[in-house]
């Protein structure tokens, strides 16, 4: 989803007295089926995210499934295509459809659609001038994403206006399963830059799957897609697993939506074992308003994860290169004022790698005015590891000081070279930092134990291992802090009084 605008900032000069404390330490894949502000002080407005190459100052971690999974060798051994006993299968090319004959196959995959059961698509491109729906209970299976296309035609554009190449027929079409195929937009870098939103490249048309209550997507690579390529919206229980998006492969283009959108109220979705390769354009998750999401195991080789308004999350054991995950309320969004603002609240971030984020991980408490506000809190960052932020590589922060009610926990993560923008400050949105390891600035009782934060250049550029509270935020106090290690940091511990 796009970014929402920023509020205009005020900005006011404090004295900062602070004090520093330097504390030190005791000795295969995923089977397919984480006192407030005076009301007349502007609040700052998050700086944009400016791109950024790929930063990686520690060894390389041990690659994650979804990192050396044969799901995304594009020359792995096609599925099997077998039409189980008792099911009811169908050929496209029974009912007209030619494969690379550059001729419009919609019609013959409408047929076999309506003809019930599974649809068996052999390997070859097929053409496609208008949505295809499927229905309830049908799987749409290919004979591998290197093998099997679907492919939308550019020059029918017009018909997929905020619509997909595969979406359900109507809100009864569940318990469907896409697989083992690809899916391509037709976007070509010949007929628009990525991202434009321009003549041919108009917005908000030409997207890749739009999924429904218990649709699994496996094994499917998105690529030249103008609009989403995968959206998620009021629907239940999702799986997404062992996926490939390389939105511009030689000659395609992409627009600038994102690979994975939605949320609109949808409770449970499960992402696991994906890849987003280094082509992608748009954001590599953007979920809004959503509960019971577990996001495992996937790699972005490049590009950010916002979790927005998102409740009883697990974000685990992934690996993000040139990006950021932004945990946040979905105050930013219009749907707001309809439906309220949700602060984060019983997310789990655990056991990830970052590197070369503007932020690492942030996770940001705000609430939206003339609107309900639900406070957020009881969050969870543990055994992360963060290397080469620009900016801080941790931090927890809150707009307003109801919009959180529970503290929350920070430990046993590994911070590397953070600050490597060299800035004297940093406006988060709802406070300004200083580069640091990590910063909480979001209330009372955080809990912040056995981190380690290193700098390891000279001269160092991480100002402080850990900061508690921040110009701009509320009233930060009673945080535990114990058994941090700040190595190669010239100061540990830095204190913001109000």
């Amino acid at each position: 989803m796009r970014r929402p605008a920023g509020l205009l900032v005020g900005v006011l000069v404090l004295a900062l007295l602070s004090t520093v404390d330097g504390s030190a330490a005791p000795g295969p894949r995923v089977a397919p089926a984480p006192a407030p502000a005076p009301a007349a002080l502007a609040r700052p407005a998050p700086e944009p995210e400016p791109a950024r190459a790929p930063v990686s100052q520690s060894p390389a971690p041990t690659p994650s499934a979804a990192a050396v999974s044969p799901a995304y060798d594009l020359l792995a051994a096609p599925p099997v295509a077998d039409c189980p006993q008792g099911t009811v299968c169908a050929d496209p090319i029974r009912f007209g459809a030619r494969p690379d004959d550059g001729a419009d196959d919609s019609a013959a995959f409408e047929a076999a659609v309506k003809a019930g059961g599974t649809v068996l698509v052999p390997a070859g491109t097929y053409l496609f001038s208008r949505p295809l729906r499927l229905r309830a209970g049908q799987t749409l299976a290919g004979a591998g994403m290197a093998r099997t296309t679907l492919l939308l035609s550019w020059a029918h554009l017009a018909n997929f206006s905020f619509d997909y190449v595969v979406s359900p027929e109507s809100a009864t079409a569940t318990d469907v399963t896409v697989r083992d195929l690809t899916v391509d937009g037709g976007r070509r870098r010949s007929a628009c830059a990525d991202g434009a939103y321009t003549g041919s490249c108009v917005h908000n048309r030409g997207g890749g799957i739009s999924v429904g209550t218990r649709w699994t997507v496996t094994r499917t690579r998105f690529t030249g897609l103008n609009y989403f390529k995968l959206w998620i919206c009021a629907a239940q229980d999702v799986r997404i697993l062992d996926n490939r998006w390389d939105n511009r492969a030689p000659g395609t283009g992409s627009g600038g939506e994102d690979n994975v959108g939605g949320g609109c109220a949808t409770n449970g979705i499960t992402l696991s074992g994906n890849r987003f390769d280094a082509t992608l354009v748009g954001n590599v998750i953007d979920i809004a308003r959503a509960s019971g999401v577990r996001v495992d195991g996937n790699v972005s080789l490049t590009g950010s994860v916002f979790l927005e308004g998102v409740t009883d999350a697990t974000f685990t054991r992934g690996s993000i290169t040139g990006g950021g995950l932004n945990v946040l309320s979905n105050a930013g969004y219009e749907s707001a004022a309809e439906y309220g603002n949700h602060n984060p609240s019983g997310v789990s971030v655990t056991d990830n790698r970052i590197d070369g984020a503007v932020w690492g991980i942030n996770l940001r408490y705000s609430d939206r005015p003339g609107v309900s506000n639900r406070p957020g809190g009881g969050n969870v960052i543990a055994r992360n590891t963060v290397t080469g932020a620009a900016r801080v590589a941790i931090l927890v922060t809150a707009c307003q000081p109801g919009a959180r009610t529970r503290p929350d926990t920070v430990t046993d993560n590994v911070v590397v070279d953070a600050g490597t923008d060299a800035a004297d400050t940093y406006n988060s949105g709802c406070a300004l930092l200083e580069p640091v390891g990590i910063a909480v600035a979001a209330g009372s009782g955080d809990t912040v134990t056995g981190n380690a934060v290193t700098d390891t250049r000279t001269p160092a550029l991480t100002r402080y291992g850990i900061s508690v509270g921040a110009r701009y935020a509320p009233p930060t106090d009673r945080t535990v802090l114990r058994d941090n290690r700040v190595t190669g940091v010239p100061g540990g511990v830095e204190y913001h009084p109000r």
